[in-house]
């Protein structure tokens, strides 16, 4: 059984490797003309052993059985605990699920919910085939781990999530060059009412702000011994439109709105339940701008003079990191500090092509470690190249 499990290891180990330098190769354009550059940056430690993995595939075709109507691309960074077979299973059969899974109806209408039940179920798939394959060694495998998933089909971004690895959008402000992060995931910890209501209502407790005193994370991948316990592998499921000018001014000149004021906020389309998803419509752009504010859990929709400038924005790259970086730097301090990195590299007239990504990367996980991050530190990092104008 030993010798099962060296060779199953083995074997995500060499596909991991394979998907990361195909990654590195020239990725194919999508009709649009956008196309993307990925690297990823990992620490050790003080742990005894890495148990962080990652998948970049910047063309996922090269997975697909059969052509898929729009360009496909898919990002992953696991989280493993108690061990990293968990980590090691997804990083190596996740995508293949989602391959096998991907809507064959492509059409605009439904596609959203028809999108959430794939990622969902390719989660909940991966984490039943590998509970089986964990409870058939000996001794059975007893670890997990947490997932942050991104799916792009052309400049939209369907991200999936359990646990504490997390994912946000960077996201400049052209009018006054700053940067901010919009997040896709949600923190799935025993702490948070829903999560401990679930566990409870299951039979289990949460101590000291953990699944029966050992587990913080209430959303993973394998932990068998805590599947019974409200621990669940549904994923936080969210979209976003990748947008070049999330708003325009109006009036003097060059007149517009949103691309889509929904499918750029991701409170508004983070998919709560299965029921299908509700999409604002654009505001003609002769009545008024549009500005979407971001108040707690609230989304408000305020409208502003003619002619006022409103904000400008250009989504710049996507970061999914494990709580190893986030447990030392907010969302607003990472994507500051990849946006201060990549604006280096410009002045130095880097082309921002992977050897910048796989730099800003390392410089990222080392800030981390450099805070005082003793766990495995784990980041990827996707530059956007070339998104079509809203």
């Amino acid at each position: 059984m030993s010798e099962a499990k060296d060779a199953a290891k083995a074997r995500s180990a060499t596909a991991t490797r394979a998907m990361a330098e195909e990654s590195e190769q020239p990725t194919k354009k999508s009709k649009q003309g956008f196309f993307t550059v990925s690297a990823a940056a990992c620490r050790k430690g003080v742990r005894d052993e890495m148990q962080d993995t990652h998948v970049m595939l910047d063309d996922f075709s090269t997975v697909l059985k059969q052509p898929y109507p729009t360009q496909v691309r898919f990002y992953a960074v696991y989280d493993g605990h108690a061990g990293k077979n968990a980590s090691e299973y997804c990083a190596e059969h996740l995508h293949q699920h989602l391959a096998t899974k991907l809507p064959t109806d492509t059409s605009e209408k439904g596609f959203g919910g028809r999108m959430k039940r794939c990622l969902i179920d390719t989660y909940t798939t991966t984490d039943k085939e590998f509970l089986t394959t964990a409870a058939a060694q000996s001794p059975a495998w007893k670890d997990g781990c947490t997932a942050a998933t991104a799916v792009i089909l052309d400049q939209v971004i369907y991200a999936a999530n359990v646990g504490d690895t997390r994912m946000v959008v960077g996201r400049l402000d052209d009018a006054n060059d700053t940067i901010k992060g919009v997040t896709l995931s949600k923190v799935h910890i025993a702490t948070l009412y829903d999560e401990r209501q679930r566990i409870q209502k299951a039979g289990g407790k949460v101590v000291d702000g953990r699944i029966q005193g050992i587990m913080e994370v209430s959303r993973t991948i394998g932990d068998g011994r805590f599947k019974t316990l409200g621990v669940t592998a549904q994923p936080h499921v969210s979209k976003c439109t990748l947008t070049q000018k999330v708003l325009t001014r109006d009036g003097g000149g060059g007149g517009g709105v949103v691309a889509s004021v929904v499918a750029t906020n991701p409170l508004l389309s983070s998919f709560p339940s299965l029921s299908p998803l509700r999409f604002l419509r654009p505001v003609p752009s002769s009545t008024l701008n549009v500005a979407v504010l971001r108040v707690a859990r609230t989304t408000v929709i305020r409208s502003s003079p003619r002619g006022v400038p409103s904000c400008h924005g250009q989504d710049v790259f996507l970061l999914l990191a494990c709580d190893g970086l986030w447990d030392h730097l907010s969302i607003a301090d990472a994507v500051a500090f990849v946006w201060d990195k990549i604006k280096q590299e410009k002045e130095a007239g880097s082309s921002l092509d992977v050897n910048c990504a796989q730099r800003v990367a390392n410089q990222l996980v080392n800030e981390a470690v450099h805070r005082g991050s003793d766990d495995n530190v784990s980041a990827l990092l996707v530059l956007f190249h070339n998104i079509a104008a809203a």
